[in-house]
Parts: C-alpha cells; sequence; structure tokens
C-alpha cells in the first residue's frame, strides 16, 4: 500500500518498499495511470477502468484473475488518500 499511497500523492519519484509478492500489481498499477474513471462534478478518481487495466495486463504479460484483487487494494488505497486530503486531486 506504501507504493500507492506514494503514487497517489504524485511521487513518482519516491522510493517505496514493495513486497515481492506484489510487485505485479504495483507494475500494472503504475501502467493503467491514465487509465482512471473520474467524475465530472466533483473531480474525484472514482477508479480503475477495468477493461484498460485488464489491456494493461495482457501486455505486460500478467494473469488478470492472480493480480486483479491485489491491483484493487492498491486502487482502493488510491482512493481513499485521496478523498482524506493527503494528496491534491
Amino acid at each position: 500500500m506504501a507504493a500507492a499511497t506514494a503514487w497517489a500523492a504524485g511521487d513518482s519519484a519516491a522510493e517505496v518498499a514493495v513486497l515481492p509478492g506484489n510487485w505485479d500489481a504495483a507494475r500494472l498499477l503504475d501502467a493503467t495511470a491514465t487509465q482512471w474513471r473520474w467524475c465530472s462534478w466533483s473531480g474525484q478518481r472514482l477508479g480503475l477502468d477495468y477493461a484498460a487495466a485488464r489491456a494493461a495486463a495482457a501486455g505486460l504479460g500478467l494473469r488478470w484473475r492472480r493480480v486483479f484483487p491485489q491491483l484493487r487494494t492498491m486502487e482502493i488505497a488510491v482512493i481513499n488518500s485521496r478523498r482524506a486530503g493527503r494528496a491534491a486531486p
């Protein structure tokens, strides 16, 4: 979750610890950085576009069913950190 929180804060240069078992999901989160759904009236992130994320996973050679639960956890961390005011939208 540290990777997702640093990424959510817009700190692309931050060094974060990623457990080996979460590395594929962290790579996928980075690859889908431009694939967020946004609320037009509030400007808030709603979540990732899963069709685009699935295509990115395939492009990275990742198995969707294995990486999706981890990606979802990171996605929730990003959304929650933004909503808690720890990063600008």
